[in-house]
C-alpha cells in the first residue's frame, strides 16, 4: 500500500537516468507481454542503479528493477493515490470513524457518490475495473474500532478483510527476465520466466517461493557447505547451486528462451 513512498524510484532507460515520484510511480506504469502468461503493468522499484556494481552491468544501456500487477492494475491503484487514500503522513482532519468519513474529508463526496463522479471525469476508467470502489462502499458508515490517524490506516483496514484470501483461492506469483545482448554480430533477447500458482489460501506460492529457499539455505549451512557468516547476500555461486536444484524438484524453476532482434 505504500508502494513507492520510500523516495524516487530511480532506474536508467537507453542512457537516459530516470526518477519518478512515488505520486506518479503508477500513473507511468508500461504494459508488459510475458510470452505463455499475458499482459502485466509493470512500474520502476526502487533504485535499480544500486544492482549496477553488484552484477557488473556499469555499461549497460537500460537497467530496470520493476514490479508486476496483472494489466490494469495501476490505474486503478493510481485514483486512490491521487484522492489520497494511501497518505499514511497527514493528519486526518477531525474525527474519522468509518469509510464514509474519510471519503468526505479527502473528497468531498460520500462514497456512494464517488464512483459515478470519478467515471465522469475520468474517460480512461473502465466500469467493470472498478470493483475496488465497492470496497469503499461497503458497510462505509460502519465504526472502524478505532481512531484513525491518517488515510493509509482506514485503507488498510479495508483491504485487509475484502483482499484475503478466501477457502480455496489461490495466488500467483511471477518473476520476468529480459536480457538483451549481441552474439556474434546478431542482437538477441534472453527471456527467464517464473511462475508459480498456490494450492489454495493456506500453501501459497508466496509462502512456497519464500519458505523454500529459505529451508534449502538452512540444509547448506547445516551440511557446512556455507562458507560465509553473518548476514550475506545469497549471490555467491555456492547459493544458487546449491539451491535452485532443490527448488526445480519442488516444481519452481524458470523456462528460459533465446530469441534473435534483428
Amino acid at each position: 500500500m505504500l508502494a513507492g513512498q520510500g523516495g524516487n524510484s530511480i532506474f536508467r532507460h537507453h542512457n537516459q537516468l530516470r526518477s519518478i515520484p512515488w505520486h506518479r510511480l503508477f500513473a507511468e506504469a508500461k504494459t508488459l507481454s510475458i510470452p505463455g502468461l499475458g499482459k502485466f503493468d509493470a512500474y520502476a522499484n526502487r533504485d535499480s542503479l544500486s544492482y549496477t556494481s553488484l552484477y557488473r552491468l556499469a555499461n549497460v544501456s537500460t537497467l530496470l528493477r520493476g514490479t508486476l500487477r496483472r494489466a490494469n492494475y495501476c490505474k486503478n491503484w493510481q485514483v486512490l493515490v491521487s484522492l489520497g487514500f494511501t497518505d499514511a503522513q497527514s493528519p486526518l482532519p477531525g474525527a474519522v470513524q468509518s469509510v464514509n468519513d474519510l471519503c468526505c474529508a479527502l473528497t468531498g463526496k460520500r462514497t456512494d457518490q464517488l464512483l459515478s463522479a470519478w467515471l465522469l471525469e475520468n474517460s480512461w476508467i473502465i466500469p467493470e475495473q472498478t470493483a475496488w470502489f465497492d470496497y469503499l462502499n461497503m458497510e462505509s458508515t460502519q465504526p472502524l474500532g478505532f481512531m484513525a490517524n491518517n488515510a493509509a490506516e482506514v485503507l488498510e483496514v479495508v483491504l485487509l478483510e475484502k483482499w484475503k484470501l478466501m477457502p480455496g483461492d489461490r495466488d500467483e506469483v511471477v518473476m520476468y527476465h529480459r536480457i538483451g545482448f549481441e552474439k556474434d554480430g546478431r542482437k538477441q533477447q534472453l527471456h527467464s520466466v517464473l511462475s508459480v500458482i498456490g494450492e489454495d489460501e493456506l500453501h501459497t506460492a508466496m509462502a512456497k517461493t519464500v519458505g523454500l529457499p529459505l529451508a534449502l539455505g538452512v540444509e547448506l549451512i547445516l551440511e557446512g557447505n556455507c562458507p560465509e557468516t553473518g548476514v550475506v547476500i545469497p549471490v555467491s555461486d555456492y547459493w544458487y547451486k546449491g539451491i535452485l536444484p532443490g527448488l526445480e524438484q519442488m516444481g519452481i524453476c524458470f523456462s528460459e528462451y533465446t530469441e534473435f532482434c534483428d
